[in-house]
């Protein structure tokens, strides 16, 4: 017993007084703050300066270059740093080239852009990159297929291969980078060889409770709804305009009627709203005018056209939407009740091309206010809603819907390439009104005169437009491509329908670019399942001509293959 108790009193004294090495702390981990890239780098430094990527030319109709101060910090040499826009949603491809005059060496490096968080952290913005395709060097390891342990075999740098979450562009691997974890590779270019690369980028999705959710049943109600706004046409200068105003022209009965032997199954009605409001802070819309708008839906429905009522706003609400965000639930919640009743082919959009300040993320808090009026009156109702930026594709990776809400079809209009479908439109500015002969596809058989308004963007492209072959040229068919990419990606990675609002083109261009433009966005729309709404019946951008009773010039045939 005393052996025990002294064994015992022996381990507390150990215990207390002999106590084991002081071992140092090792470094707690910091989460970085992770956020979804905007953009991703493509940099290429030589020390064979600006020769060696002589005539450096981004051919995608997305993205920029620039030259850069060397971010490792080496001297002499010269970097061209590439501006990727990237969206978690789907591949982008991009393609540069030059002609070096010299030979070098090269290195590429991927990577994504090195920005703090409020509280001075990197963010971590993670991009992929895929399918490298190279003309006049050699590139190892092009796709990323070769790899030990999760290091791209022939690539120096941070970062790693990856064979999933995301979808591969190409074969089975994909190359995943961030600022701090770049990947490198060195290739030689010869004097007067063509060199070009090509490839795949995308931003790696960020998961949070901010991130929205993609939808996992594809038959929702939107997705029934879609099916009867396939072929559409817009009508302008008429509902969206002031009272009184002298250019307003009236859509009659036959107008409707003439739609429907035409082809198209739905219209789309923009509608002024605001200019027939009363003062806050009711904002009572005038009885009268509601009348009108139900007159002009049911003149379009009862000729077997399906309606979208396209809300317009006042120009001052894109530069200041919080002075107008009361007048702006206001309405919404008149419009919610008086059309809960309405007809089922009868659809509501929240807003019109918004813009500038009315951004998508502002945005998406109104949306989501709205859709509480209208399904408090009408759970059914489908509903239309944008991006900001003018709806442009572009912009759709900020639009955040709520997971519950499924009859709403999301709305994208693609205007591009601008100068040539807004040529000679003076609401687009002096400059533009005042071009003229801009054709589709490009190089033009002859140089344009240059508009003597027109800014730096202008002449760029104008340059770029005279030269460039019709696969590159920013009056051409990759650019529309691009636009509609976007939005079906969209569409199939988040599971909800999408709709063309609007694309048109001007009748200041020529009938067979018309025709031609008309028909590739067409086309494209529909094998990738978007539904469209061209712009317009009328007003400047005609499908039909009135004085002949007769549509435009290869309109037909553009949109209906017949």
């Amino acid at each position: 017993m005393r052996l025990i108790l002294w064994c015992w009193a022996l381990s507390l004294g150990a215990g207390f007084c002999a106590a084991p090495p002081v071992v140092p702390a090792l470094p707690v981990p910091v989460a970085l703050p992770m956020r979804e890239a905007e953009e991703a780098w493509v940099e290429l430094a030589t020390l064979g300066g600006t020769g060696v990527l002589a005539q450096l030319e981004m051919m995608s109709p997305r993205g920029q270059w620039e030259w850069v101060p060397n971010p490792q910090g080496e001297s002499g040499d010269t970097v061209a740093r590439l501006r990727l826009p990237v969206v978690p949603f789907g591949w982008t491809s991009y393609r540069v080239q030059w002609l070096p005059e010299r030979e070098g060496e090269v290195v590429i490096t991927l990577t994504a852009p090195r920005e703090r968080s409020t509280n001075g952290m990197v963010l971590r913005q993670d991009v992929v990159f895929d399918d490298f395709r190279v003309t006049g060097v050699l590139l190892t390891n092009a796709s990323f297929e070769q790899y030990v342990g999760n290091r791209p075999v022939g690539w120096e740098g941070g970062g790693v291969v990856n064979a999933g979450p995301l979808p591969p562009h190409h074969e089975a691997n994909y190359a995943r980078v961030w600022c701090e974890r770049p990947l490198r590779q060195r290739v030689l270019v010869r004097s007067n060889v063509p060199v070009t690369l090509q490839w795949a980028v995308r931003a790696m999705p960020v998961l949070g409770p901010e991130a929205m959710k993609p939808l996992m049943e594809r038959n929702t109600l939107a997705h029934q709804a879609a099916a009867f706004y396939k072929r559409g046409v817009n009508v302008s200068h008429f509902l969206e305009l002031p009272p009184k105003d002298a250019r307003r022209d009236e859509c009659t009965v036959e107008d409707f009627a003439q739609m429907k032997r035409e082809g198209f199954d739905h219209v789309r009605l923009p509608v002024a709203w605001h200019y027939y409001a009363g003062p806050a802070p009711n904002y009572a819309l005038d009885a009268q005018f509601l009348k009108r708008v139900d007159l002009v839906a049911s003149n379009a429905l009862n000729q077997g056209l399906f309606v979208i009522l396209a809300m317009t706003a006042p120009e001052a609400l894109h530069a200041r939407p919080q002075a107008y965000s009361n007048q702006w639930v206001a309405l919404w919640r008149q419009l919610a009740q008086h059309y809960a009743e309405a007809h089922p082919g009868l659809a509501l959009e929240l807003l019109n091309e918004p813009r500038d300040a009315a951004t998508t993320s502002l945005l998406n808090g109104w949306y989501a206010e709205a859709l509480k009026y209208i399904r408090a009156q009408n759970p059914m109702r489908t509903v239309f809603l944008g991006p900001g930026e003018g709806n442009r594709p572009e912009a759709l990776s900020q639009l955040r819907l709520p997971l519950e809400e499924e009859n709403v079809i999301v709305t994208v209009h693609c205007w591009e390439p601008r100068y040539f479908t807004r040529q000679s439109d003076s609401s687009e500015g002096d400059a533009v009104g005042q071009l003229k002969g801009v054709v589709y596809p490009g190089p033009p058989s002859s140089p344009l005169p240059v508009p003597a308004e027109a800014g730096p963007a202008l002449r760029q492209w104008l340059e770029t437009y005279h030269r460039r072959p019709a696969a590159w040229n920013p009056s051409g068919h990759a650019v529309v491509e691009g636009q509609l990419q976007l939005a079906r990606d969209w569409s199939e990675f988040y599971g909800r329908p999408v709709h063309v609002g609007a694309f048109g083109v001007t009748t200041a261009a020529d009938s067979l670019s018309r025709a031609r433009y008309m028909r590739e966005a067409r086309q494209l729309a529909a094998a990738y399942g978007l539904g469209w709404a061209m712009w317009a019946w009328r007003g400047g951008y005609n499908y039909w001509d009135a004085a002949s009773g007769w549509p435009m010039t290869g309109m037909r045939e553009a949109l209906f293959g017949r």
